[in-house]
């Protein structure tokens, strides 16, 4: 069983590439989504140097809209750590510099916004 955040090596799937291995019964599933795009990102940009090599930026934002209340905050403070990892030299990878993070009409407190939400008959 792999750590959560780990990654396959490419000869175990017979394709080259990187693969997150999660647990769904481990962690929250918001977590474990912020991880799976960590990864994939990382598989993505990791590739264009040969997709495009005036490509340079690593920046993005992120809007996000009802249950985003709940991942954008998850994939900002999984990405913010990350970055942390790699700048100190203790992870590999490619920094990826989160500018923005937007909510619209998000779930931020269920239990305060919940009883809230009009019910129709």
């Amino acid at each position: 069983m792999f750590a959560v955040g780990s990654y396959q090596n490419s000869s175990v799937a017979g394709i080259q590439g990187r693969y997150p291995v999660i647990n769904a019964s481990a962690l929250d599933t918001t977590d474990l989504s912020a991880i799976a795009a960590w990864h994939v990102l990382q598989g993505f940009l990791g590739g264009l140097p040969q997709l495009d090599a005036n490509i340079t930026s690593k920046e993005f934002n992120l809007w996000t809209e009802s249950y985003g209340g709940h991942y954008g905050p998850a994939f900002f403070n999984y990405f913010y750590e990350q970055n942390q990892l790699i700048a100190n030299g203790t992870t590999q990878g490619i920094q990826l510099d989160f500018n923005t993070l937007g909510i619209g009409n998000g779930i931020i407190d269920e239990f305060t916004q919940a009883p809230q939400y009009v019910l129709l008959d």
